[in-house]
């Protein structure tokens, strides 16, 4: 995805469009980390925890996935 949305209004289009691409592709790492990453900026927070959840359960040695969780968690007060 570029560039990565700037106001609300393309975050929740580029999550709907996302979810759409993830029916298609369901094991995309890839479009699954823009997805969680999307939700935590959109202030979607327990669907952003579930989602990076189950990225990092899918894929524990992915280093971006696991770099994004990490400062989301730092980001919640974890």
């Amino acid at each position: 995805m570029n560039p990565w949305p700037q106001t609300r209004a393309e975050r929740e289009a580029a999550v709907t469009r996302l979810d759409a691409r993830l029916q298609e592709d369901p094991l995309s790492v890839d479009l699954a980390l823009d997805r969680a990453r999307l939700l935590a900026e959109l202030d979607r927070s327990d669907e952003a925890r579930d989602a990076y959840l189950r990225l990092v359960a899918r894929a524990p040695d992915h280093l971006r996935a696991l770099n994004d969780f990490g400062t989301f968690l730092m980001q919640g007060g974890f």
